[in-house]
């Protein structure tokens, strides 16, 4: 496949002057896109900043990157299943309480983990691109509509959006949360969680930071996600670190995308006793974060 590259202004305060951090490597070949992390998932389109938000984003890229979502079907994903709902009852408590109960959509569903965790507390739907993910999540009785964001035009509106893991692979952030702002009841929520780019360990790690990935095209800033919030009717009510719970078998795959730390701690986390050992993770950079929609009406 070949892309048609495009030039972006920044995609959260609007400008065009940018500077190079790091040069496009994918030279190119398509990104990856999926869970079953290689070498290759570490080739990135050319990354950039704004100098005036701090954001960086992939520019030039495709313009129509959100077409690769519709054909993944990523059973490494599916493995991670326990992790992911012992993480979503954790993230289900935060979230409970600003809303007890209501209507909640879930931008970028994937299989409905999150939904099933999320059915028991609230009205709870999906959207999501991929006829996989979609097909799994309906045969557990879950409503997933397999829509963009931009085409989904529900009858009623929401009490609450979540997007886990969702807007660093955003098109076009400034619109699609001015769009989800429309489809919020007033005083309805957001949730998210996403790398921090400006945080310790992006600036320790540099390209070797986990969220530098050929599908994420969007890294934010705490400073350029809140503008990007603020401008488009929001207001921060939450700042949180990500509770991830993970088996040790689960974190010494990721360790694998760094060689001199992993043959360290290989033997431990491998050894039958511990791989299914599990943790509850908070790590420096992963935001969790909750805006509310502003009395603007």
């Amino acid at each position: 496949m070949s892309y048609n590259l495009v030039e972006i202004p920044c995609p959260v305060c609007g400008t065009s002057e940018k500077r190079i951090v790091y040069h496009d490597t994918l030279a190119g070949a398509p990104a990856e896109f999926g869970y079953d992390f290689t070498v290759r998932h570490k080739l990135t389109f050319q990354i950039v900043e704004c100098p005036h938000c701090t954001h960086r984003y992939a520019s030039p890229r495709p313009d129509d990157i959100w077409q690769e979502y519709q054909d993944i079907a990523d059973n490494a994903y599916l493995s991670h299943e326990k992790d992911y709902v012992a993480t979503f009852e954790k993230v289900i408590k935060v979230l409970k309480r600003f809303l007890p109960s209501g209507r909640l959509l879930d931008v970028g569903c994937s299989a409905g983990f999150f939904l099933s965790v999320a059915a028991h507390t609230y009205d709870a739907e999906g959207l999501e691109l991929s006829h996989w993910a979609v097909d799994l999540a309906e045969r557990k009785g879950l409503r997933v509509h397999k829509k963009r964001l931009e085409e989904f035009h529900p009858r009623t509106l929401y009490d609450m959006i979540t997007l886990w893991g969702v807007i660093e692979h955003l098109e076009n952030p400034d619109a699609q949360v001015k769009y989800i702002r429309d489809l919020l009841n007033r005083g309805g929520y957001v949730a998210l969680w996403t790398g921090d780019v400006s945080s310790l360990p992006s600036r320790l790690l540099g390209r070797r930071w986990w969220y530098y990935l050929g599908q994420h095209i969007q890294m934010f800033t705490e400073k350029s996600i809140n503008e990007l919030f603020s401008k488009n009717g929001f207001e921060p009510v939450y700042r949180g670190t990500y509770p991830y719970i993970v088996s040790l078998r689960s974190v010494n795959r990721s360790l694998a995308r760094y060689p001199w730390l992993h043959k360290i701690t290989k033997p431990i986390f491998c050894h039958p006793r511990l791989a299914h050992k599990s943790l509850t993770m908070k790590i420096p950079g992963e935001m969790f974060l909750i805006f509310k929609k502003a009395d603007r009406d």
